[in-house]
């Protein structure tokens, strides 16, 4: 499971038994935003996508990371791991989005189209993915793990476009931190 030879097989278990846990607690909380009426709307179903590319990318990882003994389905992992991962980081960058414009435009409360929120959401992934699988095919699955191989760089086809999407949210919120929308009322001063 690790890039490296793991020698302490207890460092196997915990990461198992942590990632059912996680699966658990994921699940829960998809079961809880699907069925619950009075949690409907925009931020729970960016937070009910976030949790589905989780629990994927969980699921993906902990049935197959190790499983180098195929070379497609190997690939096909390190795919669907590639994908889920920036599926979840760019559902992270929507709710970032979302409280903004939810924050900064409080007497315009007029938070991301649904249509917008899966283009975001699941597009932009899958393109960055297809491109990638596009340029260098053999990136994906190695001799040891199912993830991206260092070679040629390839690792970056997934480290770029996260550290872009923690710049957007740190950038989302400065703005929303240093440009406070002032309160129109006189009896509440900002």
């Amino acid at each position: 499971m690790a890039f490296y030879d793991l020698e302490d097989w207890r460092l196997d278990i915990i990461t198992k038994v942590g990632l059912v846990i996680s699966l658990l607690c994921l699940l829960l909380s998809i079961l809880t935003f699907l069925f619950s009426r009075a949690l409907q709307g925009p931020r729970t179903t960016i937070h009910l996508h976030l949790c589905l590319a989780l629990f994927v990318a969980y699921a993906v990882f902990l049935t197959g990371m190790s499983r180098t003994d195929n070379e497609v389905a190997c690939a096909v992992v390190a795919g669907l791991l590639h994908y889920s991962l920036l599926t979840a980081f760019c559902w992270m960058c929507l709710e970032g989005l979302e409280l903004y414009l939810l924050v900064v435009r409080v007497f315009k409360p007029q938070g991301l189209k649904r249509r917008y929120m899966f283009l975001l959401g699941y597009g932009v992934p899958a393109i960055l993915v297809g491109i990638s699988a596009a340029s260098y095919s053999e990136g994906y699955g190695t001799k040891r793990y199912c993830w991206l191989s260092l070679k040629k760089e390839f690792i970056w086809s997934f480290l770029a476009p996260v550290c872009i999407i923690i710049a957007v949210r740190l950038q989302l919120a400065g703005r929303a931190g240093l440009y406070p929308q002032p309160c129109p009322d006189p009896e509440f001063p900002p």
